[in-house]
């Protein structure tokens, strides 16, 4: 019976990830109570017959199972008693002391039992009919919103209302009237499962991206200005978002300008400029109750609210509205900066150029910026552990060269930490190359490890001559494990590193096909790729967004490098450049790379300049650009690795 159709899942309580079946355990245990404890199974597939034991029938179990459509796939789940071999079902329970015959949702399976049952009793006889009914499977699809902890709404006759503005009453933002299902005539036990099959989030079928957040985080900038706050807030969302985390910066400076339309000078910022302080007090209400608004109905998962947040009144009333009343997650990132000439710096090549100063001289930008961090400073109250032991924060000092964190929790505060102590300001420049051209992408063919071809070795010779006329400092240069990057890169007089995290993605059994032959041998999932190729996974292979997944580490060490050429493969280049150039994911697998071309990245302020440079060496184009004509997306509730029958390239 345990074959690769069949996935065992040993727990009581479980939803399976790739079926989506829910079982209680209160019925596994009447289950196990109705056999009188001997081992029994129930298989329930398309032409097989309902196997319980006959006084389960007799005196069916409370609650039973409720089974919507029935689909391809089996799932197994085993305790230690029994084994329960359950079909991938829509499975919900009921209190009901109707007998199982009476169910309406029963009563076909129970009646396709019966007179099966009656011709045969050994299911293994049923296997050679052919399979009369097939049945398309009914795909209850997870609720895109994450389910806060309960709360006073939540509970069922209870009625909340939103109030006006974060200020009001953000925790109505959720606000509902709910009834007893009773009204609607559904018993409550069967609401209860119906809404843990909703609610609940399960894993991933194929075309949809991994979920990482559970509860949605809000992460708050703090320090002076011109210290790279902004700078780190769009870094990290560029990070976030490139691994699969959705991700927002609400920066609080345009709020502000859309509300005072005019910036007159650093006055604005005083202490005892009583109107502007209400308007930026109010400001900064409209950006939390955005953040809010953000996280519970547009599907944000991480909103990072850039301001400078420099006072203890402040970060306790962000307390307040997200973790006391909206039950987020909350962690703070203050930026310190005593060195004045990387202050300077950040001032000159940013804040001279903000909308703020629009008609203003270099110097009278420079000078009036001063003075307002002068006002700041008045009023700046570092994050304290000792009063502010119940927060959680990292603080950074001098872009990286220290780093304190503070009762962080959770893997993406972790994941934060991480990136955040990997990042620096240091002048650089990435390269980034395809190898030469390889005997294979002269072939059409995908995958493999083969040689470079004779214009594959010219456009290597084209290489070298022009990392040495760069004359770039302390240039190291990474390639993959694979011939046709470490023959492009042999020339090069350089310190080579080689990555096995930057080998080409695996197309698992499509290696070494053409795409015609792709098409030619699995035309359903040649066209399934196309519907998704981000998400979509070779048999036995890779996506791109596993790649993702393996390429982080590689982002981690190029963010702590100086100068690196990195020599690699065509799906790798383009998760890199969709990081750097802020890409989303639905256009990642179709960035453009070309064969025999020099990528130049240069980290800016916020963001990355980039330029195409062409060695002039001839070669093919394996660039295969987005259809013209897309289909509906379809989407299986098994995924087609667990069928070679389904194979999808």
């Amino acid at each position: 019976m345990l074959n690769g159709n069949f996935l065992p899942i040993n727990c009581a309580h479980t939803l399976s990830p790739f079926a989506h079946t829910f079982v209680h355990p209160s019925f596994l245990y009447r289950m196990w109570q109705t056999s009188n404890g001997n081992i029994f199974s129930m298989l329930i597939t398309q032409g097989w017959p309902l196997a319980l034991p006959d006084s389960s029938l007799s005196n069916p179990p409370s609650p039973f199972l409720v089974l919507g459509d029935l689909v391809r796939r089996a799932a197994l789940l085993t305790l230690p008693h029994f084994t329960l071999y359950l079909t991938t079902a829509i499975v919900s329970s009921s209190r009901d002391n109707a007998s199982v015959g009476e169910s309406p949702q029963l009563k076909p399976h129970l009646n396709r039992f019966l007179c099966q049952r009656s011709s045969s009793s050994n299911p293994a006889t049923m296997r050679d009919k052919p399979d009369v009914a097939k049945t398309t499977s009914t795909w209850v699809s997870p609720s895109p919103r994450r389910r806060r902890r309960p709360q006073a709404m939540d509970i069922p006759g209870c009625v909340c209302g939103r109030g006006s503005g974060v200020a009001g009453s953000l925790s109505g933002s959720m606000g509902m009237s709910a009834a007893w299902p009773e009204e609607n005539g559904m018993s409550a036990s069967s609401s209860m499962s119906t809404s843990l099959l909703t609610k609940t989030k399960p894993f991933p079928i194929r075309g949809e991206r991994a979920n990482y957040v559970n509860t949605p985080h809000v992460i708050v900038m703090v320090g002076l200005p011109a210290r790279g706050k902004t700078y780190m807030a769009k870094k990290l969302t560029r990070y976030l978002n490139w691994i699969g985390i959705k991700t927002k910066v609400f920066n609080l400076g345009e709020y502000r300008r859309r509300a005072t339309h005019m910036y007159k000078n650093h006055n604005f910022f005083r202490s005892d400029n009583e109107e502007a302080m209400a308007l930026r007090e109010r400001c900064a209400m409209d950006a939390l109750d955005d953040v809010c608004d953000w996280l519970d109905n547009s599907g944000g998962e991480v909103a990072v609210f850039d301001a400078t947040n420099t006072t203890m009144h402040r970060r306790r009333l962000i307390y307040n509205i997200i973790v006391e009343k909206m039950e987020y997650k909350l962690f703070y990132v203050e930026s310190i900066c005593d060195d004045p000439s990387i202050i300077e710096a950040n001032i000159r090549e940013v804040k001279v150029n903000s909308p703020d100063y629009r008609g203003m001289t270099s110097e009278e930008a420079l000078e009036d910026f001063l003075q307002r961090i002068e006002h700041y400073m008045e009023q700046y109250q570092p994050l304290d552990e000792a009063l502010e032991d119940h927060l959680s924060f990292m603080k950074v000092y001098n872009t990286g060269q220290k780093v304190v964190v503070h009762k962080h929790e959770g893997h993406i505060q972790a994941r934060i930490v991480y990136y955040l102590m990997n990042t620096h300001v240091t002048p650089r420049t990435i390269y980034l190359a395809r190898h030469g051209e390889s005997a294979y992408n002269q072939m059409g063919k995908i995958g493999g490890d083969s040689d470079l071809s004779e214009r594959g070795r010219k456009f290597g010779n084209a290489l070298a001559e022009y990392i040495k006329e760069q004359k770039i400092p302390k240039l190291r240069v990474w390639t993959s494990w694979m011939k046709r990057t470490i023959q492009t890169a042999e020339g090069i007089d350089a310190p080579q590193e080689r990555w096995k995290a930057l080998n080409e993605i695996d197309a698992g059994i499509c290696e070494e096909m053409t795409y015609a032959e792709i098409k030619t041998k699995f035309p359903e999932d040649f066209a399934a790729r196309d519907q998704n190729k981000f998400s979509y996974r070779y048999p036995r292979g890779e996506s791109y967004e596993d790649l993702v997944a393996r390429l982080e580490p590689v982002i981690m060490e190029l963010e702590r490098q100086g100068n690196v050429l990195l020599i690699a493969h065509q799906a790798v280049l383009r998760c890199l450049l969709a990081y750097f150039l802020d890409k989303p994911s639905d256009e990642l697998a179709y960035i453009e790379v070309p064969l025999h071309n020099v990528i130049k990245l240069t980290p800016v302020a916020y963001g990355c300049e980039v330029e195409y440079i062409s060695l002039n060496v001839e070669c093919v184009n394996t660039h295969r650009p987005r259809p013209e004509v897309g289909c509906k997306k379809i989407q299986s509730p098994i995924p087609c690795a667990l069928s070679l029958q389904q194979n999808s390239c």
